[in-house]
Formats: C-alpha cells, structure tokens, sequence
C-alpha cells in the first residue's frame, strides 16, 4: 500500500481516575474513616481535656496557615491572579484567627475573651472557608501588569479580622454564650447554642464546594497545587463534620475535629513546597533553554555560515577546473559538515518536552525543501521515547531524506512512524535506488545512519536496487 493512503494511526491514552485523583481519594478515606469511627463508636473517647494540648495545636495551626500564606505568595507574585489572591487572603485571615482569636483567649482563660472570641473566631473562619470557595472559581487568567505587595493582602485580612471583631464587640451583650455548658458527666459533651452547628455546617458546604472547584480545576489545567488545594479542602469540610458532632474549638477539648484541620494546612504546606520546587525547576530549564539557544545562535552566524561558503565555493570550482573528484570530495564533506551544524541548531532550538511526531515533522520538511524534493508524513502520535533516542531517530529521518534528494534525485519521499510492539521509523523514496552489494566508498551517509542505528540498540536495514527507489527501516 501506498504509505501516503495509508490511515494515520491514533493512540488512546487513558490515566486512570484513581490515580489522577489518588491524594484525593486518599484523604477522603482517611477522613471517612475517623468520621465513621467517631460515629459508630461512641464508647471510645475521641475528646479530651487538655488545655496545653489545645494551645499547641491551635499555635501549630496559626504558624503552617501563616507558613503556607507565605509560600503561596511566591505563586501570586508571578501570576498576579484573583484566584491566587484570594487563596492568600484567606490562609493570612486563618493565621490570624487561629493566634489572636483561639490562642491568646485560650492563654488568658477570662469568660469575657472566651465570649468575644468563640463568636468572633466562627465569623472569621467562615470568611475564610468564603475565601477559599472563591479562589477554587476565581479567574486564574495571569495579570503581570500589577504586583500585589505582602503588605496590603495582610492588610486587608487584618482589617477584616478587626472589622468583625469589632462588630461582635457592639453586639456581644445580646449574643448568648456559644458554649454553654461543659458538662463532664456527658463524657465531655459541649453544650452549645444551636446557631454554632448551623455556622459549622456552612463552613462544611463552602469547604466542601472549594474542594470540587479545585479538582475541577486541577482536570482542566494540570496544576498540580490543585490538586494538593482539593484535597486539603476535603478534609478542612470534615474537621467542619466533626465541629459539628462536638465543638472543641470553643473549649479546652481537643477533638479529631483538631486534628483534621490541622492535617488541612499541613497539605496546603506540601502543596506550597511543590510549587516552590516545580518554579525553582522551571527556571532551570528557563536558563538552560536560554542557553541553548545562544549555542544555536552562535553555530547558525559562525560555523553555518562558513560551511555553506565552502560549499558554494567547491561547487563553482568543480565546475570550472579540473580535478572535479578532489573537489566534489570537498564538496561532499562540507555539505555534510553544514548538514551536521544544522542538526545540532534544530536540536538545540526543539523544545525537550516536543512531542516526536511533531519534531520529526519539522526536521522532514526542512530537510526536504533544502534537497528539492516533497516529503509525505504517517507518524503516529503519542510516541514517547527518551531524549538520545527520539534525538538518533531524527538524525537518521534527516539523514535518509538528504540521500533521497540528493542522491536518489526522488521527487517524494514517505516518512513513517508506527508503533507495532516496537518503534519503527521507515523512510522510502521513488528515486533511481542503488545496488547495496556495489556501495560507492564515499557513502558516509548510509554509514553514518547503521552506526547511530547501532548505538541507539536499534535494527537497521536498507533495502534498494537500481531504478526502485529505496527503503530505510529503524527498529527500536
């Protein structure tokens, strides 16, 4: 068959949903099992007294929400996004109500301080749980024309942490106790007044939808903190589950509620770490394609420029003198020399992470413009090879196309790449072919593409005679 008829293949890739959600999954469970455990049960104890305990945890919680602030920041300063800044917003508001709101009234142990703060701190979290279901659905379109300073988001979260503060201030006579009653007897059963819950369990909603934006997002966009943001989420929306069955956080108790949310930050903080490190690694690569494409600059104005002086010089004097062997010698091996400075120029300007399909495309096109000849693709998509590979197989497709150009004087040529069980790369051309018994001894050409065959592991064979064209197949 034809290979310009041949059907282009298509390769399905397919990840499997629980292991492009497998931090999410893992988080649900976790969670879903101390839930159920708390729930089923009852005789285990999951609340204890221990106001030292619940100073630590409560201190733990404002430093990893203040920590993961910070890191975070490094992301908006680069995209400049509301989502981003909405993010940051509502980690520097938790931070905030976890230390001025929950530690230093636990600490002071006045019943004015713990009123004002139980209300105070409900109202505050849940801005917070707002921010966090804004920033999953907020626009992350990148907006580098403003730079937002540390200061002013820390600013605005601290001006709403007084704002409220100040509004429960005015109306603090009127507002009954949050809890109530603490009552031992009942095992440690928090008496609370009934709006409590119903602001835990819309907290819960608002996490809840946060934790869905998120992984929405990380489907769409690939990003990765998505990911650690979605499942974070889902567990602050069952720490929100178990405020609900015992409200530890207006009290001494310390509760699996505690520890749900602080496993919350802590994720926020790995999700921070990660980011860090894939921007340090993308300006590696930043700099390191940077200067790979001064090395391609440098070859393409120096040693291109020159060779392909040589050539054209070599030709004109094989054309006019004798001695027309010497000199198509000369010829030769320029023209070589300059194909092999354009090898490295393309190889040092391809993006690494190019699909090789795609770079193979570019290199069969630009070689078959330079040679006068047409070139008709068949790759198959998705072939993914490490880089000195999909590198040697390029080298010998360029290689096996200049030949047909050049020496098979082919007016087409068909370029395929298939995967059968193997990667096979197969260059076939309709020139005046050659007899492979009778190689001429200045074919470096055919030598050069069996030897880079052999280094990569591969099978090489040619197959041609005289007047049928030719057939380069590799082999991985």
């Amino acid at each position: 068959m034809d290979p310009a008829q041949m059907p282009t293949p298509i390769q399905l890739t397919h990840v499997p949903l629980p292991l492009r959600h497998r931090l999410m999954w893992n988080s649900a469970l976790g969670a879903l099992v101390l839930t159920v455990s708390v729930l089923w049960f009852p005789a285990v104890r999951f609340a204890y007294h221990s106001p030292g305990f619940h100073i630590v945890l409560e201190t733990l919680a404002s430093a990893v929400a203040a920590l993961a602030a910070f890191l975070l920041f490094g992301r908006l300063r680069q995209s400049g996004s509301m989502s981003d800044r909405a993010l940051v917003y509502a980690l520097t508001l938790s931070a905030l109500v976890n230390m001025f709101l929950s530690v230093l009234p636990t600490l002071t142990e006045t019943y004015f301080l713990a009123h004002f703060s139980s209300w105070a701190s409900t109202i505050s979290r849940l801005v917070a749980a707002a921010g966090f279901a804004f920033a999953a659905f907020a626009p992350t379109t990148p907006r580098r024309q403003r730079r937002y300073p540390g200061w002013s988001i820390t600013a605005a979260a601290t001006a709403t942490l007084l704002a409220i503060s100040l509004a429960v201030l005015i109306v603090l006579p009127d507002l009954p106790r949050a809890v109530s009653v603490i009552s031992p007897a009942r095992g440690g059963v928090l008496l609370v007044h009934p709006s409590v819950p119903l602001l835990q369990a819309l907290a819960l909603l608002l996490f809840a939808t946060a934790a869905a934006g998120f992984l929405r997002r990380a489907d769409t966009t690939g990003d990765g903190l998505m990911r650690w943001l979605a499942a974070a989420s889902l567990l602050a929306a069952f720490a929100r589950l178990h405020y609900v069955l015992y409200p530890s956080l207006y009290a001494d108790w310390v509760y699996s509620g505690d520890f749900l949310r602080l496993g919350f930050y802590c994720m926020l903080v790995a999700g921070a770490v990660g980011e860090i490190r894939r921007y340090w690694f993308g300006l590696a690569d930043a700099a390191a394609v940077a200067e790979r494409r001064r090395l391609a600059r440098d070859l393409h104005d120096g040693v291109a420029q020159e060779l392909s002086y040589i050539v054209s010089q070599a030709r004109l004097l094989r054309e006019r003198t004798e001695g027309a062997d010497i000199l198509r010698t000369i010829a030769g091996a320029a023209d070589r020399a300059l194909d092999d400075s354009r090898r490295a120029i393309a190889a040092l300007t391809t993006d690494a992470d190019e699909p090789l399909d795609v770079a193979l495309a570019q290199a069969a096109e630009e070689v078959a413009q330079r040679v006068g000849t047409h070139v008709r693709l068949d790759l198959e998509a998705g072939v993914d090879l490490p880089a000195p590979l999909r590198e040697g197989l390029i080298r010998i497709a360029r290689e096996a196309i200049s030949n047909a150009g050049r020496h098979s004087h082919s007016g087409v040529v068909w370029v395929q790449l298939s995967v059968n069980g193997r990667v096979q790369l197969a260059v076939r051309d309709n020139g005046i072919g050659f007899d492979p018994g009778h190689q001429p001894p200045d074919c470096f050409g055919l030598i050069s593409m069996r030897e880079r065959a052999e280094a990569l592991g591969a099978e090489f064979a040619i197959t041609s005679s005289p007047g049928r064209g030719t057939n380069v197949e590799v082999a991985l």
